[in-house]
């Protein structure tokens, strides 16, 4: 058992590494252009990734609901609201550079959970795990995107002025989330979710052969836009953000489920939700929406690698103490 935990916590995290180091050595060897980066930034962004998100809550199944599966939902939408806005209220306190703030917050409250989070729902429980991950896949990957909008909107030191009123700030963050790509495939991809409705199968395979490259296409261009010299200023934040992400906010969110009553699958969610690494799409977002990007890929990074650890340790934990 020990065994087979720590090689499935490496099969889940270890390829997102493996593409992130052949991005940067590409990068270093010449592969890859600065032209070609910024238009498969953009690639990703505005084609690639809506397909994606379109994709999982489109045609997410939708399975028959148990009582206690409402509970662990609500328990997830609070806090992972408690996770982006405490910060968002907070944080510009202390941290004067908006750019950093957007991308540290989003690489905080913001898991894998679209990768990671039915594999690990259904390593550790089965059809059981799987069942409950596909019912939270519709929910919280929405949510995630709609406050990354909101959050690195009024983040966006390009777009808000600080001799703006309050209104017309108030204008471009309602513009920005309009405006959104990724926002804009979760709102078409809600009546087909709600309604069961379906596509021919010749379109919904064009779209799946676009989500299919968002993922391995963005860790690509986070490794060759990867540079040693920007840690310099920033390593002591993405470390930060990354204890956080990876064992902090996990550890006191099971605590409070497990105090709540949460046990098997149902706590196991919760961690997976809270405790996977930071999403690869946090990158591409903060790169096009002026946020500090080399900050947010050293998160992902960084989350990614502890989490083969955490995500372990964790697992293994619960476990232990009967909790799962």
């Amino acid at each position: 058992m020990l065994l087979d935990n720590i090689l499935f916590s490496a099969n889940a995290v270890i390829p997102i590494f493996v593409l992130f180091t052949v991005g940067y050595l590409l990068k270093q060897k010449n592969f890859f252009t600065e032209p070609f980066l910024a238009v498969a930034d953009k690639l990703v962004f505005k084609i690639a990734l809506p397909c994606l998100l379109f994709s999982q809550v489109a045609f997410a199944k939708k399975s028959e609901r148990q009582p206690e599966d409402l509970s662990v939902i609500w328990f997830c939408i609070v806090f992972i609201l408690i996770t982006c806005l405490i910060p968002a209220l907070v944080f510009p306190l202390f941290m004067k550079n908006c750019a950093v703030r957007g991308a540290f917050i989003q690489g905080v409250y913001r898991s894998n959970f679209a990768i990671l989070g039915i594999p690990l729902a259904n390593s550790l429980f089965g059809s059981a795990g799987t069942r409950i991950a596909a019912i939270m896949l519709a929910i919280v990957i929405p949510l995630y995107n709609v406050l990354a909008v909101w959050l690195l909107t009024v983040n966006d030191p390009c777009k808000l002025e600080k001799n703006s009123s309050a209104f017309h700030n108030m204008l471009e963050v309602l513009k920005g989330i309009v405006k959104n790509p990724l926002i804009i495939s979760i709102v078409l991809a809600l009546p087909f979710y709600l309604f069961s409705l379906t596509l021919p199968n010749m379109i919904k395979q064009s779209i799946t052969y676009f989500a299919d490259i968002s993922t391995p296409l963005a860790l690509l261009t986070i490794g060759a836009n990867f540079n040693f010299s920007s840690l310099k200023g920033r390593v002591g934040l993405a470390l930060c953000a990354t204890f956080l992400k990876t064992a902090a906010v996990p550890a006191v969110y099971v605590t409070i489920a497990a105090l709540l009553g949460f046990r098997g699958v149902h706590l196991g969610i919760i961690y997976i939700v809270f405790g996977s690494p930071t999403a690869v799409s946090s990158y591409i977002m903060a790169k096009n929406m002026n946020s500090d990007y080399q900050l947010a890929g050293q998160i992902v990074l960084l989350t990614t690698l502890f989490s083969i650890l955490t995500v372990f340790c964790g697992s293994f934990l619960l476990r232990t103490t009967g909790l799962i």
